[in-house]
């Protein structure tokens, strides 16, 4: 774009202070971001770069996050493409009206969509320190790794808490059985994020998995979700 070039160059010519925030701040405008987000790319500036990546992640909403996550695979920006993920997962209802949800990969979108479900039921939402581990993840991958450590840090504690309380006195005071109970309770939410962990881990791998007869019938009575058709065009693969 002939704007975005002329505005490049009189950034780069300013002198700096006042003169050369004022010509960044002429290229971040709305009409101009994108361009020279993609610009910038391509002559490889990583200042003016990386303060374009930063407008577009704090702009991201229903209406533009899915032509933001094509912007950032694109550019090979994962901060602008974890921004784009998390808007979409936050309000995906909304996100699919939009004009550009039909734009994504079909996998992309399906991934989306099972990425989201598995958030919104991931056990450790409640799990108190590590509830910030059940909502924060922008790829399947990335929520499979968190369910992971948390459950091996968990499996240790419940070890080592149970091996502390075999040691200890046996008796059956108010104490002890207290402390019985809340063993039993740990180890009960430990079986359940083992299971939650196996179910997510089936759901995102069938969703690359190649199709069946079995499940092309199912697919076209309804009772299962349509496959995919492409992969996403993603370098990192974050989707896959």
């Amino acid at each position: 774009e002939p704007a975005a070039v002329r505005g490049a160059v009189g950034w780069m010519r300013a002198s700096q202070g006042a003169a050369k925030r004022a010509a960044a701040a002429q290229l971040l405008s709305p009409e101009r971001v994108v361009a020279v987000a993609r610009l910038c790319h391509y002559l490889e500036c990583p200042p003016l770069l990386e303060a374009a990546v930063r407008t577009l992640a704090s702009a991201v909403d229903a209406a533009n996050a899915p032509s933001v996550l094509l912007l950032a695979r694109e550019l090979g920006e994962p901060a602008l493409e974890r921004a784009a993920v998390g808007g979409i997962l936050a309000d995906l209802d909304e996100v699919e009206k939009a004009e550009y949800w039909l734009e994504l990969p079909p996998l992309t979108r399906a991934t989306l969509r099972t990425l989201r479900d598995a958030t919104a039921r991931n056990p450790l939402l409640s799990a108190g320190p590590h509830a910030a581990r059940g909502s924060s993840a922008s790829s399947p991958r990335e929520l499979l790794a968190m369910v992971r450590e948390a459950l091996a840090e968990m499996r240790e504690r419940l070890a080592d808490a149970q091996l502390r309380q075999e040691q200890e006195s046996d008796s059956g005071d108010a104490r002890q059985r207290k402390t019985v109970r809340s063993l039993d309770q740990q180890a009960a939410f430990v079986v359940a994020l083992e299971a939650y962990l196996r179910q997510e881990e089936s759901a995102f791998a069938a969703l690359a998995a190649p199709a069946t007869p079995a499940l092309t019938q199912a697919w076209r009575a309804g009772v299962a979700p349509p496959p995919p058709a492409v992969p996403p065009a993603s370098p990192r693969g974050a989707f896959v």
